[in-house]
């Protein structure tokens, strides 16, 4: 009896590591990918910045939307470019009381291959 508790309780602990084990994404050229999205008053923030290794190209795509119920209805598009790095940060105006969503479509290429990330941030304008 003892040995099925001891086996029952060290499947337990291994189970509860493997569940605690925290998940990050693994790239192959980029460190970072952040999009921001914030709010002053009626007008919405949106940035992005991302770094890579030496001599990687980025080229991203952002697009904001206002949510409306199940609908998504764009507000504003952006298509941007790097070397190494990006930094962009535009400002759009925003009706209050309604969620936007930023979304950003991100392609990293560089000598150790490719990465191609799709993130998105929510966030509401009160």
């Amino acid at each position: 009896m003892k040995r099925k508790t001891a086996r029952c309780t060290a499947l337990s602990l291994l189970l509860a590591l493997a569940l605690a084990t925290a998940a990050f994404a693994r790239y192959n050229v980029t460190r970072e990918c952040t999009p921001r999205l914030t709010f002053s008053g009626t007008t919405a923030t949106a940035s992005l910045v991302v770094k890579a290794q030496a001599g990687a190209s980025i080229e991203a795509d952002l697009t904001l939307y206002r949510l409306n119920g199940s609908r998504q209805i764009e507000v504003a598009s952006w298509s941007e470019s790097g070397a190494t790095s990006l930094a962009f940060s535009d400002t759009v105006s925003c009706s209050r009381g309604y969620d936007y969503l930023l979304e950003v479509d991100v392609t990293v290429v560089g000598d150790s291959g490719s990465d191609y990330i799709t993130k998105s941030v929510t966030a509401s304008c009160v």
